[in-house]
């Protein structure tokens, strides 16, 4: 069976021009017509910036999604700020995992680990956003590596990594999943208007293959990254 995957830094809605516009990432998402959705820079009621929203319960809402949300950030019980996951799936279990910093003015970092049930089919989803601070990149990447290496079932993790392709520090991650731009060129994500380097990442286990893989241009002044797009075959024997 085919599936579509989508990573996008939403940059909590506000584009390029500055402007704060969830209507215009729903559109991108709509339009891409994927099942999976891995998003970045998600607030949830965090501040003035972005109205207060739920940003991931109204993208759900208005592209008829299940939804999970972890935070990397919380101010109180209901003001967070991190990463969601859309899906047209049912997502059937779900963990929340923060890898924090010894450095008290480094931000913690979430991961999300969902399992959506492609009706009988169960598939891992991780979803996070890599610090930029090296040793904190580094608790993430083993964090996952762990996680990963004791799965049997098909695994997609959805990144803002923060980091090119050449980064030394994704060796470990990539024993057990490769990066789905691997032997493609170019994927730069960043900046959206202007793109020069590729930040964002789809990386997939052995029991798929990558039908079609692309960086989304439906609307570069939505966010500040462009998102990465992959369709992916889940293999007969996965």
């Amino acid at each position: 069976m085919d599936i579509s995957v989508l990573g996008f830094n939403i940059h909590h809605g506000r584009g390029m021009d500055l402007r704060l516009d969830l209507d215009r990432i729903a559109a991108v998402i709509k339009k891409s017509s994927v099942d999976i959705c891995g998003l970045h820079e998600v607030d949830r009621q965090f501040s003035l910036r972005s109205r207060f929203q739920d940003q991931a319960v109204v993208l759900a809402q208005r592209l008829d999604m299940n939804v999970v949300f972890g935070p990397a950030i919380t101010r109180g019980e209901d003001s967070q700020f991190g990463n969601a996951l859309l899906s047209r799936y049912p997502i059937s279990d779900y963990h929340h995992h923060v890898i924090g910093s010894a450095r008290k003015r480094t931000e913690d970092r979430s991961i999300i680990e969902a399992t959506v049930d492609l009706g009988g089919v169960e598939v891992i989803c991780f979803v996070t956003h890599f610090s930029l601070n090296r040793d904190l990149h580094q608790k993430q990447v083993s964090f996952l590596t762990n996680r990963i290496c004791v799965k049997e079932k098909p695994v997609i993790i959805i990144a803002d990594g923060n980091r090119r392709p050449q980064f030394s520090g994704w060796v470990p991650l990539t024993h057990y999943v490769y990066d789905v731009w691997s032997s493609r060129k170019n994927g730069a994500t960043f900046p959206a208007t202007f793109p020069l380097i590729r930040l964002d990442y789809l990386f997939v286990s052995e029991h798929f293959d990558i039908r079609t893989a692309e960086v989304v241009k439906a609307n570069p002044i939505a966010s500040d990254h462009l998102p990465v797009k992959a369709v992916l075959n889940l293999k007969k024997d996965g």
